[in-house]
């Protein structure tokens, strides 16, 4: 029997208080999140890295609606052969997931064909068919983000928005998964085909980069913004005084307030966005603009500006001649023909470059308007003393808070109030235990099938490898050579994104995962070393994209780097290197 990380401590009564289960009861696609038991250590759980801080009890609508009903619905509406989605566990409020493996050789059989026959005429109109997705989230959005929540009548307005809010927030993910698992699958279909053809496999992801996103459009805008601060005589501003203190600053001039209108102009296109995904906790940069104002803060102090054409010129030459290092490398005409076929697809269904565009849309927006409907319902409970404070709604479960609409003069609001108190004490607690929780439990595997766990959480060999001496101490991590070079630095250790605009030039990012939040720190940093992850995660495509050396999945170095310390990152041969 391979290595077993117990379970034994994670193995809990009573999940958030109130709530013994680790789920709402709601009706459910196939297997709804819940608690860990003994049996549950027969299986691999990868720690998430996509919410560090935790999901509140409002924030599990997410994992209901969209991580695991979504993703299951549409792991069975395509048959993806092995997998029919992704099951959780809480462990507090943060989440571990494994795969639902299809272990009958006869229905991966029939699923095969299944699959063939539905992904072939979607991955043809992929184009087509991600432009009407795009206009149908878009219109959502608009009507959310415009809409006057101070106007609303409570309850009955507020208790409509809050169920359209959810039903949106469930469709845009419905929309994610279906479009994510054709598209990895055929990427993986890809990969393979090269590997069989001698093409090294971390070769593969540079023939498909190169193509602009929203979040380089974004990156673009702010460094807009800062050579705007600079020409207007305002650097000194941004330098010298604490963000906070920095939009009062420029209000006091004329060239000061011209750039306001400027920022607020970028602030009502790029500023519906968060500091994390799918996260109902964190604010977006309509309601706190520190992230961006840091990020400008930070661009300046770098002293030269980020040159965006020289980058995308460098990843289309890469691009171009990888793929021609790779023809030549396939002697057979056939086979010639069939890579090419293949490369055709993956740049038309393009799912390196949709990993980062669709999360302009979903991940980083979908989750806002539910966190404005609670917040505005929990404004006005407050001022009827109902509840403490307006977050206090974030600390309700989704059933509670339409209880609390239903009838909310005859509601039990003293059980709530200790509820929530409870609920926050726990919340904390748990988010501050987060670096010290395992990335892996349960029966670590000898491989991973499901094209999602390998190349986005990037559990390939070396990480597996690693979980099994995590507890030995390292000179060098050997993960995923996610984008090529080399680099040496201090590094900056950081679990969560919410200091990430503190970030300065020239340092290495090392973390447990990176997501489309944090693209603006890869204009200045030296290179990035992730926790997780493969080629296809955020950190490996945004680093090949900007030209930094980056390795993922080395499963331990946020464990492994201290905060401060010199590392020399590879990004060629995936090793990271740590000085005494």
């Amino acid at each position: 029997m391979g290595k077993i990380i117990p379970l034994k401590k994670f193995i809990a009564r009573e999940w958030y208080p109130g709530n013994k289960t680790g789920s709402t009861g709601l009706p459910f696609y196939a297997e709804p999140p819940r608690l860990f038991s003994k049996k549950d250590e027969k299986t691999f759980w990868i720690l998430d890295f996509h919410w560090p801080r935790g999901l509140s009890p409002m924030g599990s609508v997410f994992l209901e609606d969209c991580d695991a009903f979504a993703a299951q619905e549409a792991a069975e509406k395509f048959a993806i052969p092995p997998t029919r989605g992704m099951m959780h566990r809480w462990v507090g409020p943060h989440v571990y997931k494994s795969q639902i493996l299809v272990e009958s050789p006869w229905e991966i059989q029939r699923r095969e064909q299944r699959f063939r026959a539905t992904v072939a005429p979607f991955l043809e109109n992929f184009s087509k068919i991600w432009q009407g997705y795009t206009d149908e989230i878009m219109e959502g959005l608009k009507y959310f983000e415009e809409y006057n929540l101070e106007k609303a009548s409570f309850p009955e307005e507020l208790r409509r928005l809050i169920e359209e809010a959810r039903n949106f927030h469930k469709r845009c993910w419905q929309i994610h998964f279906e479009v994510m698992y054709p598209l990895s699958s055929n990427y993986v279909a890809f990969r393979q085909l090269a590997i069989e053809l001698g093409i090294e496999s971390n070769e593969v992801p540079k023939m498909l980069q190169g193509y602009d996103t929203k979040f380089v459009e974004t990156d673009k805008e702010l460094w807009r913004l800062a050579r705007l601060a600079k020409q207007l005589g305002l650097q000194e501003i941004f330098l010298r005084k604490r963000l906070e203190q920095i939009p009062r600053e420029l209000e006091k001039n004329h060239s000061g307030k011209t750039w306001l209108q400027q920022f607020a102009t970028f602030m009502a296109i790029y500023g519906w966005r968060t500091e994390g995904i799918s996260d109902i906790m964190l604010p977006s940069w309509i309601e706190d603009s520190t992230p961006p104002l840091g990020n400008i803060k930070t661009f300046l102090m770098r002293g030269t500006y980020y040159d965006f054409d020289a980058s995308r010129k460098e990843a289309l030459e890469v691009r171009e001649r990888t793929v021609q290092l790779a023809l030549q490398k396939i002697a057979n005409e056939e086979d010639r023909k069939k890579f090419t076929i293949m490369l055709e697809v993956n740049r038309k269904a393009n799912f390196a470059w949709w990993n980062d565009e669709h999360n302009f849309y979903i991940d980083l927006r979908a989750t806002i308007p539910l966190r404005r409907i609670c917040l505005e319902i929990g404004k006005r409970l407050a001022k009827k003393k109902l509840v403490l404070e307006p977050d206090d709604t974030l600390f309700m479960f989704y059933p509670e808070l339409i209880d609390t609409l239903e009838d909310p003069k005859s509601f039990d609001w003293n059980r709530m109030r200790r509820l929530v108190k409870a609920r926050k004490k726990y919340y904390y607690h748990w988010r501050d235990k987060r670096s010290k929780l395992p990335k892996l439990v349960g029966a670590v595997p000898t491989e991973v099938t499901d094209p999602v766990f390998i190349e986005i959480f990037g559990i390939h060999h070396a990480f597996l490898e690693s979980i099994r001496h995590e507890d030995e101490k390292v000179e060098e991590l050997i993960g995923v050579p996610a984008s090529q070079g080399v680099a040496e630095g201090r590094a900056r250790v950081l679990h969560t994104a919410e200091k990430l605009h503190e970030v300065l030039p020239n340092e290495i990012l090392v973390c447990e995962a990176t997501s489309p939040n944090w693209t603006p720190a890869f204009t200045k940093i030296a290179a990035c070393v992730c926790d997780g992850g493969g080629t296809l995660t955020h950190a490996a495509i945004i680093s090949r994209e900007y030209g930094i050396p980056c390795v993922v999945g080395t499963a331990i170095a946020t464990k492994q780097i201290k905060n401060g310390q010199m590392v020399r990152v590879d990004g060629t041969k995936g090793t990271v290197r740590i000085y005494k």
